[in-house]
Order: C-alpha cells, then structure tokens, then sequence
C-alpha cells in the first residue's frame, strides 16, 4: 500500500474522532487549500491575512506542490499566535481545508502524526518523505 493510500485510510478511520489542532510546539505552518471553484475566496482569505496579521505568507500556488496534492498557500506562524490564528481560521476559512501542522523537523510525522485539519482532509502525497 502507498503512502498515499495509506494516509488517506487512516485519515477516513478517524473521520469521526476530529483532531483539533493543539498548540504543544514552537511553529507551525497552516495549508490554505483551494482550487478553480474556490480561487476566489482563497484570494480573500490570503489578502485578510496579509492585512490582519503579521505572519510569513508563502506563494499562492495554482498547482500541486508535493507533497500537497490541491493549489494551496502556506502561513508560517509561532506558539504565541498560535490560539487566536487557529480562531480567526475556524471563522474565516469559509469551507476551504486547512492542514496545521507543527515544524518539528521530522516532515513526516509533522503531516501525518501531529497534523490536524480544520475541514475535511486533503490526500497528501507522503512520497517525498520516504527515507
């Protein structure tokens, strides 16, 4: 079985059991993730954080980017911003899926073991990863 199918089967087992993000490290990014339907209210959601926040925004990505398998932006935040982004995400995401995740070095666990979703999960292509 691939990583990718893997993922995406333990992620479907722990539908019901909703991972809410913890704050128990020092960084951490959050995935934005859209596509051509939701461009629009990506583009809104990238520019309120851009004017609210103080935060490193990444590209605005209208592509895959492995290991992300959806277009996406990232936000890089700390463990101070932690519960009040994490709050203005869940009022403002407007539908679109989230992944947070800490920035512990360790790629795989931060995308599979410490991840957590605000939304419904997005396969990720867990490929890159593989030692």
């Amino acid at each position: 079985m691939s990583l990718i199918n893997s993922y995406a089967e333990t992620k479907k087992q722990k539908m019901n059991q909703i991972q809410r993000p913890t704050n128990n490290h020092k960084a951490y990014h959050a995935h934005i993730y859209f596509d051509e339907k939701t461009v629009d209210i990506a583009t809104e959601v990238y520019t309120q954080i851009q004017n609210q926040f103080d935060f490193e925004i990444g590209r605005f990505h209208k592509k895959p980017t492995v290991p992300h398998t959806k277009w996406m932006f990232q936000v890089l935040f700390t463990k101070s911003d932690f519960d009040g982004f994490i709050s203005w995400l869940e009022n403002n995401r407007n539908d679109l899926s989230i992944l947070i995740h800490p920035l512990t070095g360790n790629d795989l666990q931060d995308h599979t073991k410490y991840a957590s979703w605000l939304g419904d999960s997005i396969n990720l292509d867990l490929r890159l990863f593989e030692k």
